[in-house]
């Protein structure tokens, strides 16, 4: 593992705070090296845990290395292990961000139909479960089922509603979240009374 972090003669009897200080007034890699030499275990640990292989972990190894070139500079550190960690973490979880934005599926042709295939039984539970949306649109009051239909039914924003209803943003953004809840509340009922 990083075989390159070897302790530099003379900085092991340094403290942390010594080796920062030091590197920070001549601006010297050594000493920086000297300290993550001391925390390479838990820097390559914490990316190990997080990023489970390896070479990810030696190459975040390495970024936190460059990253730290450039914060120590500027920073105040009181605790430098519990700082460490915390930076070394951060970082892990970002390259975890960064691939997740990246993540592809790809899809089993086998798998696409050009039409839904319902059971008979689940066509009959969507037109059940349309005919009670249909009654519970109806007992909504007139502002929220107006709202609801457009904001769901004709992919209407807030803005086209407010406009075309001559009402504010707050009304209509309320109308909506109010009618939506009505309409789970007796949905839920209408459920229930099967």
């Amino acid at each position: 593992m990083l075989s390159f972090f070897k302790n530099k003669k003379g900085t092991t009897t340094l403290s942390d705070q010594e080796l920062i200080d030091l590197y920070k007034e001549k601006a010297d890699a050594n000493y920086l090296t000297s300290l993550l030499e001391r925390y390479s275990s838990l820097i390559y640990g914490i990316c190990l845990k997080y990023l489970k292989e390896e070479m990810k972990a030696e190459d975040a190894f390495m970024q936190i290395f460059e990253k730290l070139m450039k914060k120590l500079k500027n920073q105040e550190i009181s605790n430098f292990k519990s700082w460490l960690g915390v930076v070394t973490k951060n970082h892990c979880l970002e390259i975890l961000r960064q691939q997740k934005k990246h993540l592809t599926v790809s899809l089993d042709q086998g798998l696409m139909q050009n039409e839904p295939f319902l059971h008979p039984f689940e066509e009959a539970d969507k037109e059940t479960e349309f005919k009670q949306l249909e009654q519970c649109l109806s007992e909504l009051t007139s502002i929220q089922k107006d709202c609801v239909e457009l904001f769901y039914y004709q992919n209407k924003s807030y803005k086209d509603i407010a406009l075309l209803k001559s009402l504010s943003l707050g009304k209509i953004r309320s109308s909506i979240q109010n009618g939506r809840r009505n309409l789970k509340i007796c949905m839920e009922e209408l459920i229930r009374v099967e």
